[in-house]
């Protein structure tokens, strides 16, 4: 592919421009709704903000939009309607598709309706509303951030990116990506942050960073995605400036996904494509070849192999499935994709079709300098960061390492186990990190989260019939069943599934057959059970024994049954409790600046709560307030400690010890004022 050839090509259909005009439309109707937006508003309702601010930024219609407005705000309606009129002007001679006539995005809604849009605010435990609370906060103040900066430095887009890398935007949480936020910022400051949907999947397969872009959990995995984008695209086009704008190499990507006949993106003069060497006469050269070329070059092989020009597309298929597989590992479709390069090398003169799925190489020269030795593999794979129980620590764990170190073992050894604690203990960001020491890296494409609810079924989880596109049922694979397959493919790595709040809902239901299954000397093919459902007659499956299941369990929520004893045999449960002590202290005084003695006073405030709470007969232990509740934030600027602290205790601590003595709630205000009660900055 020819970057510079593909972006003459999308530019000159005026794609580029109409998409940096639906980019700027966009961002005014972020702002129109974030300036309206109140704290007590985030506050009632947290995933609704976050879900109106992303509907704003993708492809629902403009009267949709417009309703997400106040009805009671005549003005802001009344100029966001005039700036869609100006909108729908300006791109009317420009003969722009249709997705941009009906909104200003062209980014589909049906990823984030199947994702974070199936999210009930209402479902969740009191924990992680607070926790949603957080992100919402601050999702609104890091676009209020970015609009400004924006407005005043069009440029400084490194700054931009720090801001966002110090929002305290926590991606552990369930069904929030950083693909998320990418839409509902990258308008706000297209300069700086790249759209990151999978409609672009091959696009950045191809200038090798696709695997960045599929990890959407760590935000300065996002950020060094964009840092790549600016060296290997926009340096290689020249472009200054305002010209760095992301919605280019989106059109640009989504035009080379199309494939559009239309369009020459290839030509011999390429200027970016993968490394890619084979053996010829000169065993030393390089090439760089991209998904075409190696293709081309392994029907080359084949002919070669067979002494013949004349080879089938399924001799093809049967001899380079598994070597493509292990070179592409994210190609989904190794045979539609051959299909299309096969006729692309029939359009190109390459080949004949001599009949169906019969072919004819027309220059035998190409193969003259083939030895029968196979390709040797290219080199695709995005460096992976290394990672143990140090990272844990570094990242900001108050366990010892003695415990974290028992904790991996177990989970080592059990294969399933189960962090338990009471409300803010951090158990969902120790699981997601416990996963990466375990595979000893930090690589989320070996991971995968869920939580259980109490609507969750076996046919969700596992395997169910689910209607299709024709109007029939299907059965469908649920995601332990997926992560099941993905570790029987690939024996030689670990992958973990990390089950959030695992007893909301009901877990021998939920497993089914596959709870016997979970047993560590049950991890093998000699073991496998059939399944409730089954895709054919004596199908039959097991959990291999490279599977890691982690859950976690908030110990404190009365609603919630008591775990069935099958499940406890099957795993080791591991306490958590508030850590609260040297690690902390250290950790808050040097990421957020509050001052030791200030610190000091908290944790002997918080300690003292957590031992009424944990010697009142109608709570425990189980009840007490954990440390995250009064960690903030990596990088959080707190320029008032005593102002933060009290905010936490009147919206998150108080509503829970609220909810705790629901029937004395004179105790409860009484211990939320000797949480804040004479309470003094202390200066050195």
């Amino acid at each position: 592919m020819n970057l510079q050839n593909l972006y003459g090509r999308t530019k000159d259909l005026n794609y580029i421009e109409v998409e940096k005009l639906g980019a700027a439309l966009s961002a005014e109707f972020i702002m129109a709704y974030v300036d309206q937006t109140t704290d007590d508003e985030i506050n009632t309702d947290p995933v609704g903000f976050i879900a109106n601010a992303l509907k704003l930024s993708i492809g629902i219609p403009f009267d949709d939009k417009i309703d997400l407005i106040k009805g009671g705000n005549s003005v802001i309606k009344n100029n966001i309607t005039v700036a869609k009129d100006d909108y729908l002007s300006k791109i009317e001679n420009l003969d722009p598709p249709k997705e941009h006539i009906k909104s200003s995005s062209s980014v589909a809604a049906g990823g984030f309706y199947r994702s974070f849009g199936a999210l009930k605010y209402e479902d969740l435990s009191d924990p992680l509303k607070i926790e949603y609370i957080k992100f919402a906060s601050n999702l609104k103040y890091l676009i209020e951030a970015l609009a400004e900066l924006y407005q005043s430095d069009k440029s400084n887009k490194e700054k931009a990116r720090q801001l966002y890398l110090d929002s305290g935007l926590d991606f552990s949480l369930n069904n929030l990506t950083t693909n998320i936020v990418a839409n509902i910022i990258y308008p706000v400051f297209p300069t700086a942050f790249p759209l990151t949907n999978s409609y672009c999947s091959e696009g950045f397969k191809f200038v090798g960073l696709e695997r960045l872009r599929k990890n959407n959990s760590n935000p300065r995995v996002y950020i060094a995605l964009a840092e790549q984008l600016d060296s290997i695209v926009f340096d290689e086009l020249g472009l200054e400036g305002k010209d760095r704008h992301f919605g280019v190499i989106d059109k640009m990507f989504y035009f080379y996904e199309m494939g559009d006949s239309l369009l020459s993106f290839d030509s011999p003069n390429t200027v970016l494509e993968r490394e890619y060497k084979y053996q010829s006469n000169n065993p030393d050269k390089s090439h760089k070849r991209n998904w075409k070329d190696i293709i081309s070059y392994q029907v080359r092989q084949l002919c070669y192999e067979k002494q013949s020009c004349d080879f089938t597309k399924k001799e093809f298929l049967a001899r380079f499935t598994e070597d493509i597989k292990e070179v592409f590992p994210n190609r989904t479709c190794v045979k539609s994709g051959v299909n299309s390069l096969l006729i692309d090398m029939e359009n190109d003169g390459e080949v004949e079709l001599l009949s169906k799925g019969v072919y004819r190489l027309l220059n035998e020269d190409m193969i003259s300098d083939l030895h029968a030795e196979p390709y040797s593999e290219i080199e695709t794979e995005v460096p992976i960061e290394p990672y143990s129980i140090d990272n844990i620590i570094t990242d900001g764990c108050f366990l010892d390492k003695i415990k974290i170190k028992k904790t991996l073992k177990r989970l080592s050894t059990k294969k399933n186990i189960i962090l338990q604690g009471p409300p803010g203990t951090g158990k969902t960001w120790l699981a997601k990190r416990l996963a990466f020491a375990l595979i000893g890296q930090r690589d989320d494409s070996k991971i995968r989260a869920v939580q259980f609810h109490p609507n969750l079924s076996y046919e969700d989880f596992i395997r169910g019939w689910r209607p299709s596109g024709e109007g029939k049922l299907t059965l469908v694979d649920g995601p332990f069943m997926e992560v099941i397959k993905t570790a029987v493919d690939d024996p030689e790595s670990k992958y973990v599934i990390v089950i959030e709040e695992i007893n909301r809902g009901n877990p021998a239901q939920v497993f089914g057959e596959m709870l016997t299954l979970l047993e560590t000397d049950k991890r093998t093919p000699d073991e496998a059970l059939e399944l409730s459902y089954r895709k054919f007659d004596g199908e039959r499956v097991y959990i291999p024994s490279n599977l890691y299941v982690i859950g976690t369990m908030n110990i404190a929520d009365r609603s919630l049954a008591l775990v069935d004893l099958a499940l406890r045999r099957r795993f080791a449960f591991i306490d958590l409790e508030p850590t609260l002590g040297k690690s902390w202290l250290d950790w808050v005084k040097d990421k957020n600046g509050i001052d030791l003695e200030f610190l000091y006073e908290i944790e002997k405030r918080i300690n003292a709560l957590n031992e009424e709470i944990s010697t009142d007969t109608s709570l425990g232990a189980q009840f007490q307030v954990g440390h995250s509740y009064v960690t903030p934030a990596v990088g959080m600027n707190i320029t008032d400690a005593k102002e933060w602290f009290g905010e936490v205790v009147e919206t998150e601590i108080g509503p829970l010890l609220d909810e705790y003595w629901f029937d004395d709630l004179e105790k409860s205000r009484k211990a939320q004022k000797c949480l804040i009660e004479g309470l003094q900055i202390y200066v050195g």
